[in-house]
C-alpha cells in the first residue's frame, strides 16, 4: 500500500510541475527555438535540490544568455524554471553564468525535468516517471538537440528507505540506458548526494550505501563522471529548511557543478 501510495504521490507532482509549467510559460518571454543549436545544453534532473525547491525568498535570474527548454519551445530562463517541480529557487541559472564566465560555453540551455521528494526507482525502468525521461529525451532526439552533459542529483530519499549501493547502481543504469539507447552519448555527472537531516542519527544525515554507488559508478564506468558532494554543504547557513538549499548553499552547490564541468573538459 505504501508503495502504492508513493507513486500516487510521485505521478501527482510530475503532472503539477508541467501543469505548472503550462501556466507559466504565457508570463516568460519565448526565444528563436534555434539558439538551443548554438548552446551548452545541460539535462538535469533527480529530486527536489535538481529542481526549484531552493530558498523561495532569492529566485535567481541569469545575467548571461541562459534559455529553458520546455515541451519542445525555448525560454530565457529565470526561477523557477519551467518543467522541474517547486516554486524557489534552482541552481542551474546560477551553473549556466558560471559556466559562461569561466568560459566554459558561450550560451547554455537547461533541460530540467526534477521531482521533489522522488526515489531513484521513480526514474528507473518500471517507475512512474520512467516515460517522462523517456518522452523528454525522444523529444530531444526528434528536434536534433545535441545534449553536452546530463546532471544528476538525488540520493535524500533512498537514504530514507534504505536503499543499497547495489540496488541503487542497478536502477541507475536503466536510466543511463535511455539516453544511450536513443543515441545520446553525453557525459553523465553524477552528484554524491545522500544528506537528510532526518537520518541525522546515522552518519551525520548521509548514507555510506548512497555514497558508495554514486562513486562506484563513476569509478566504474567510462561515461560517468562524479560531480559535486553535497552532502558536504550541511551547515545551517546552506539549507534553507534544513534539506533544500539557501541562496548561499546554491552558489557553493553551483560552483562545485562548474568544477566538475571543468575537470572533464580538461
Amino acid at each position: 500500500i505504501m508503495k502504492w501510495f508513493g507513486t500516487l504521490i510521485a505521478c501527482l507532482i510530475s503532472a503539477t510541475a508541467l501543469a505548472q509549467g503550462y501556466d507559466k510559460v504565457e508570463k516568460r518571454e519565448k526565444v528563436d527555438f534555434e539558439n538551443i543549436h548554438k548552446s551548452t545544453v545541460l539535462f538535469t534532473f533527480g529530486q527536489s535540490n535538481s529542481a526549484n525547491h531552493g530558498q523561495w525568498s532569492h529566485l535567481y535570474t541569469p545575467v548571461h544568455e541562459v534559455y529553458n527548454y520546455f515541451q519542445g519551445n525555448l525560454y530565457k530562463a529565470k526561477d523557477p524554471f519551467l518543467g522541474a517541480t517547486g516554486e524557489g529557487g534552482s541552481v542551474w541559472g546560477i551553473v549556466a553564468d558560471g559556466l559562461i564566465d569561466k568560459k566554459l560555453a558561450e550560451r547554455v540551455t537547461v533541460v530540467p525535468i526534477g521531482v521533489g521528494g522522488v526515489e531513484i526507482g521513480a526514474w528507473a525502468k518500471g517507475g512512474n516517471l520512467h516515460e517522462l525521461l523517456c518522452s523528454t529525451v525522444r523529444q530531444l532526439v526528434e528536434k536534433k538537440v545535441h545534449v553536452d552533459y546530463i546532471c544528476w542529483h538525488q540520493g535524500e530519499s533512498d537514504n530514507i528507505r534504505n536503499t543499497s549501493t547495489e540496488e541503487y547502481i542497478s536502477q541507475f543504469l536503466t536510466i543511463r540506458e535511455v539516453f544511450r539507447s536513443n543515441g545520446i552519448d553525453a557525459p553523465i555527472i553524477v552528484a554524491v548526494a545522500s544528506y537528510h537531516p532526518d537520518c541525522i542519527d546515522e552518519n551525520f544525515g548521509c548514507s555510506d550505501e548512497i555514497r558508495n554507488a554514486q562513486i562506484r559508478l563513476a569509478e566504474e564506468y567510462d561515461d560517468i563522471y562524479l560531480g559535486p558532494d553535497t552532502d558536504q554543504l550541511n551547515q545551517l547557513y546552506q539549507r534553507a529548511d534544513g534539506v533544500h538549499f539557501s541562496y548561499l548553499g546554491q552558489k557553493e552547490h553551483a560552483r562545485l557543478w562548474v568544477e566538475s564541468v571543468l575537470r572533464i573538459k580538461k
